[in-house]
Formats: structure tokens, C-alpha cells, sequence
């Protein structure tokens, strides 16, 4: 669990169960704090109920585990999405050619933000490059959608590769990143652009690809007047103050197979992180 999980009482539970099973109520709801969610008892005994009506849960004497029979259909369900998503067929119709470019324009840095994910899953699912890079100006994606942030987190920690990223910013106003980037397949650090990219450009090197997300001026100001203004004190607080930000944008995210402009980056990281 993360600060920003910002999922139901069900999903909780779910997810606790998943990493281990036999588990009392009382054991939930002693978890559920300490993953900084806060659910009274009653309320854990109202959703494990309901679980068990559904089939997903079972109970033995004080303890719940998951249903093997739940487990046996999601891994069906699971299956099925990945002959549908992960195959040739669909990540050929997000991926460009060698020596071409894709690009998508965006409106709304929610919805940009979906897509950027898209891409670099479908990446890290297409390449078999050992390393992301990433340099990203501002980590304005932290407080929007949590829950995908999450599942991002979650692919990117399972996937095997190494991540390293360049945070733009003072390293002491560093907290959410802190809180968020936790696994050790993560490395990042704090400094000016080494890449002498344009403002307010983020970019994703993922073997011979580079992803770049370029917003608009105005936004981009707007959102390095935020983290340039804002404490990093109350998350809860933040994440309120930078929802009240949003407002429409335009947002391009262009994605292009490029082998020389892939292979200048990595040079460029590569010195910056000491990578061999």
C-alpha cells in the first residue's frame, strides 16, 4: 500500500489477501492502517461478508483467504487479456515503424497521462531493452491518478528492468518522490535538464525509442510555479492544491523508433548515472 492508493474498502482487502492468505478481520483492519487507510471494524466485517456472498473469499474458523475457485477465473480472465493486449496485433497499432514517429494530442493531462502509461507498458511489454530513462521535469503525474500510478509501479517492479530517472528541481523538495518511488529496480536524482531538450519536454528512452511528452507553455508554467511555490509538508494538501490547478492544456506525446536519437540519450544518461 501507498500514500496515494486510493482504493475501496473491497480492493483492500483484495489486495491484502493476495500477499497473504489466513487473515482475521481484526488482522484487516490492523493492515489497512498501516497502509495509512483508516476503516472501522464493523466495516471490515460488512465487506468481508459481502466477499464471501460473492464468492471470492473464503472462511476457516477466524480466518479469510481468496477463493481458489475466484483465483482459478481470474487467471482464465487473465489469460484472455493477455492473448487480446499483449500481442503483436494490438501494440503494432501504438508502435512506429523504424524511422517513423506516431504522435497524439491531448487536451486533458488526465487523459494524457493514461496514454503515457499505455506506451510505456506497451514498450517495456515490446522491447527487451534492460533499462527505462526517464527525465522528467516535474512529477505532476503523482497527483493525479493514484490508483494508476500504482498499477504502473506494479508492472514496472515486476518487469525486470532497471529505472533510472532525472527528477528536475531542488533535491530538498524531494518528499513525493520519496514516498512513491520505493522499489530497488528504481534509481533517480535531482538536477537541471542534462538533455537540452526543450521546456517543458519529459522524456522515456526504452531501447531504440523515445517517448516525449511536450505540454504547453502556459501549462508548464503554471506547473513549475507549483512545485516551485508548494511545501512538500501535507500530501493530502498537495495533491487538493494541484487538482484545483488543472485546466485544459494541450499536450503532445509523440513516440518515434529512432536508433540515433535513442542510442544520443542513453550516452547521455549513461554518463550522468555512471551506467556501464
Amino acid at each position: 500500500m501507498t500514500l496515494f492508493d486510493q482504493e475501496q474498502l473491497e480492493q483492500v482487502i483484495v489486495r491484502l489477501l493476495s500477499d497473504q492468505p489466513r487473515l482475521s478481520a481484526h488482522r484487516i483492519k490492523v493492515l489497512t492502517a498501516r497502509g495509512g487507510r483508516e476503516f472501522s471494524q464493523a466495516a471490515v466485517y460488512k465487506e468481508l461478508t459481502q466477499l464471501q456472498r460473492r464468492g471470492v473469499v473464503v472462511k476457516d474458523g477466524i480466518y479469510f483467504s481468496l477463493s481458489l475457485g475466484w483465483i482459478f477465473d481470474v487467471f482464465t480472465f487473465s489469460d484472455q487479456l493477455s492473448d487480446t493486449y499483449f500481442t503483436e496485433s494490438y501494440l503494432r497499432t501504438l508502435l512506429p515503424d523504424l524511422g517513423q514517429r506516431q504522435r497524439w494530442r491531448f487536451n486533458s493531462l488526465v487523459r494524457c497521462n493514461d496514454f503515457w502509461n499505455q506506451l510505456l507498458l506497451a514498450l517495456l511489454k515490446h522491447t527487451r531493452s534492460s533499462s527505462v530513462l526517464s527525465w522528467v521535469p516535474h512529477p505532476w503525474f503523482l497527483l493525479l491518478s493514484s490508483e494508476q500510478e500504482t498499477r504502473l509501479q506494479r508492472a514496472f517492479t515486476v518487469s525486470g528492468r532497471r529505472f533510472y530517472t532525472i527528477f528536475g528541481g531542488d533535491p530538498s523538495r524531494s518528499e513525493l518522490v520519496k514516498r512513491f518511488y520505493t522499489s530497488k529496480s528504481q534509481t533517480y536524482s535531482f538536477a537541471s535538464s542534462p538533455m537540452n531538450e526543450q521546456e517543458g519536454t519529459y522524456l522515456d528512452v526504452v531501447g531504440d525509442y523515445v517517448l516525449s511528452v511536450k505540454m504547453d507553455t502556459r501549462t508548464n508554467r503554471r506547473i513549475d510555479n507549483f512545485f516551485e511555490l508548494t511545501d512538500d509538508g501535507s500530501m493530502s494538501k498537495v495533491v487538493d492544491n494541484f487538482r484545483k490547478l488543472l485546466s485544459k492544456c494541450q499536450v503532445t506525446i509523440r513516440l518515434e523508433y529512432n536508433q540515433k536519437n535513442a542510442k544520443r540519450l542513453r550516452g547521455i544518461f549513461a554518463e550522468y548515472f555512471g551506467i556501464r
